[in-house]
This record gives structure tokens, sequence and C-alpha cells, in this order.
């Protein structure tokens, strides 16, 4: 099992965030039937 990636927004390479400032990332989990993740 290994992790999706879906770029909503794809950044322009030459702007990053700066040391402080926030990084939201919004991710959701399924679950399997047993109840394992």
């Amino acid at each position: 099992m290994g992790v999706q990636v879906e770029t909503i927004s794809p950044g322009d390479g030459r702007t990053f965030p700066k040391r402080g400032q926030t990084c939201v990332v919004h991710y959701t989990e399924k679950r399997a039937g047993d109840g394992r993740s």
C-alpha cells in the first residue's frame, strides 16, 4: 500500500514557503472492512 497524491493546484516552481509560514495539508484515510488501517 502506498500514498496517492492528487495535486489540486501546481506551484510555479519559483516561490516556496518561508521559515515560520504555515503549510496546510489535507488528507483522508480509508480503513479496511476488518478495522485495520
